[in-house]
């Protein structure tokens, strides 16, 4: 990952922040989750007078949540199928454990300025801020 300057610390604290904003607002309050999801890539990731470390948060939040959200309800498919088995059960704490421990590594790299680097999630996050 290239960096692009110096990192102040406001903008750590806001990339710390923005995980669990993104993480509680968008699953919980429905439709207004789906305005505040489109307020953020319009207003942040596609902003360019906000810094890249940000920007490049935000999308990085955004792009767990959706990968998320996306196996959640392929979990909803599958656990009828599975019954209460012990497949469900490691399935669905993982749909549990997989995104926090995602968000808390991220925050926990964005509270000391530095980018997050999560397999495919940061490269795509990447793409979408240049």
């Amino acid at each position: 990952m290239s960096w692009r300057g110096s990192i102040d610390i406001k903008d750590r604290i806001l990339s710390v922040l923005i995980y669990p904003i993104v993480v509680i607002f968008t699953r919980g309050l429905g439709l207004i989750g789906l305005v505040i999801f489109f307020a953020l890539f319009a207003g942040v990731v596609r902003n360019p007078q906000v810094s890249h470390f940000l920007r490049y948060n935000t999308m990085q939040a955004i792009l767990i949540d959706i990968l998320f959200i996306l196996y959640g309800m392929v979990l909803n498919l599958l656990l009828p199928l599975l019954g209460g088995s012990i497949l469900s059960q490691i399935l669905v704490t993982i749909g549990f454990f997989a995104p926090l421990g995602a968000c808390l590594y991220s925050m926990v790299q964005s509270g000391l300025g530095r980018y997050a680097e999560i397999p495919t999630i940061s490269d795509a996050a990447y793409s979408q801020v240049r």
